[in-house]
């Protein structure tokens, strides 16, 4: 059996185990392994993987969180938030935690083997959408980016605000926050064409990146390594700057020339998958070529609003404007 067969095979068991009846096909390398739906008629808004790659997580607009049972396509929990869009799910690097921001202005957390919630972390900026949650490394701190102009950093052990990160322009929202693989420095991006780099221990501005077009930017992503941050625009495509000199050292500009909802490295730093800000597509790149490896374009027409990379790099998850999640296997 070849290897795709056995893919096919496995997505159909998977998607009959769900209980979910469609069709299935694998148009040549990169074409969709299989895919979970999220709540009937609701966008699937943000999308992440468990550490251990056995978890999915889909947050849709009507402010559930789902969690599937990778291996068997059943769902095994539904976290509502009692509010409206999920803009954000992220799993704690340990994975016994899964956190949430929505549009209501509050970041939930929940334990993942009981489903219950730990904390309700209500936004400082007056109950403004909470765009973007990122656990620290060491699992210790949350980050919560907000419609109101900053990121925020959070104590998991007493849930306690400890810093209020507002960068210079402080006028615009914060689409997008993330840490450093170390754990040493936290990217925040805006409204107005901004990435801004925060030192987590004194709180202090390091440097600003800015979008060479003057763009929204909507995501941003450290290499494995954290020499590299793929900023994603909303016109341009994705900018790759060295970290260190603060230079720009590739710009990837989707084949189809949309702007970008979310860029995300592969786990071995080697890809970066790209999904359109408004458009069907994700495009998976190869970093020393600056080529598309991989084309992953849905059965009808989406946006796409999220992606995610497996922890073993072999599969994208792209959370789609349809109501859907759809997990890609990839070269």
């Amino acid at each position: 059996m070849t290897k795709r067969a056995a893919w096919a095979i496995l997505a159909v068991v998977i998607l009959a185990a769900a209980g979910i009846v469609t069709a299935l096909r694998l148009p040549g390398s990169g074409g969709p392994a299989r895919f979970v739906a999220t709540r009937p008629g609701q966008p699937a808004v943000s999308v992440a993987f468990d550490p251990r790659g056995t978890l999915l997580a889909g947050g849709d607009s009507n402010g559930h969180v789902y969690l599937w049972n990778i291996a068997t396509g059943r769902q095994v929990a539904n976290l509502a938030t009692g509010g409206t869009d999920v803009n954000s799910v992220a799993f704690s690097p340990d994975g016994t935690m899964v956190a949430a921001g929505d549009k209501n202005g509050s970041a939930y957390l929940w334990n993942v083997a009981s489903g219950k919630l730990a904390a309700t972390l209500t936004d400082p900026g007056g109950g403004t959408s909470v765009n973007s949650v990122a656990f620290s490394p060491s699992g210790t701190l949350l980050a919560t980016g907000d419609l109101d102009t900053s990121a925020y950093l959070w104590n998991l052990a007493s849930h306690k605000l400890v810093a209020t990160l507002t960068g210079p322009g402080n006028t615009e929202t914060v689409n997008t926050v993330t840490f450093s693989p170390d754990g040493t420095m936290l990217a925040a991006a805006d409204d107005i064409g901004s990435t801004y780099l925060w030192n987590v221990a004194s709180g202090k501005l390091i440097a600003t990146l800015p979008d060479p077009g003057g763009n929204q930017v909507n995501s941003v992503a450290f290499s494995p390594g954290g020499a590299t941050l793929a900023v994603g625009d909303s016109e341009n495509g994705t900018y790759l700057w060295d970290v260190n000199t603060r230079r720009i050292t590739a710009t990837l500009t989707q084949p189809d020339g949309a702007g970008v909802a979310a860029a995300v490295f592969s786990p071995n730093g080697e890809q970066v998958a790209v999904g359109d800000w408004i458009g069907q597509n994700t495009y998976v790149w190869n970093i020393s070529t600056r080529q598309v490896i991989a084309t992953l374009a849905g059965p009808g027409p989406y946006l796409v609003d999220d992606v995610a990379f497996s922890p073993d790099g072999k599969a994208v998850a792209v959370a789609a404007g349809n109501g859907t999640v759809y997990l890609w296997h990839v070269p």
